[in-house]
């Protein structure tokens, strides 16, 4: 039984059910977390050319509060809030874990290519 077969019966009832948790929805996680690194690489390059504010009011109140460093701890601060409740899902429902995982990433991945558009409109490869 690998972990993608794991039907996360937690604590387990006999041995045959003890798996390692270790790479359990590793996969998920990595591009979770890459897709979110590169939407704190985005908002840096939009931010930094003056035409672009931060959308989220959270973030922009943050923005204004500390800069963008307070941004990036923020950002980073709901990736790792989002791999606890996923760790703590996958405990019991691994498949509602991985959706999670999977829902945030298309999410975030969503914005990231909206804030490639704006980055090449700025940047002139599109005529407006």
């Amino acid at each position: 039984m690998n972990a993608y077969e794991l039907s996360a019966k937690f604590p387990p009832r006999s041995t045959s059910e003890i798996v390692s948790w270790r790479g359990l929805l590793e996969f998920e996680k990595t591009v979770f977390v890459l897709v979110n690194l590169m939407d704190i690489v985005m908002t840096s390059l939009l931010l930094n050319t003056g035409q672009f504010v931060e959308s989220n009011p959270i973030a922009n109140f943050v923005l204004a509060e500390w800069g963008f460093p307070g941004v990036t701890a923020f950002k980073l601060i709901v990736v790792a809030m989002v791999m606890l409740i996923a760790n703590i899902i996958a405990t019991r429902r691994i498949r509602t874990s991985r959706l999670l995982l999977q829902f945030g990433t298309l999410i975030v991945g969503c914005v990231v290519a909206y804030s490639g558009v704006l980055m090449m409109i700025h940047l002139g490869w599109f005529a407006t």
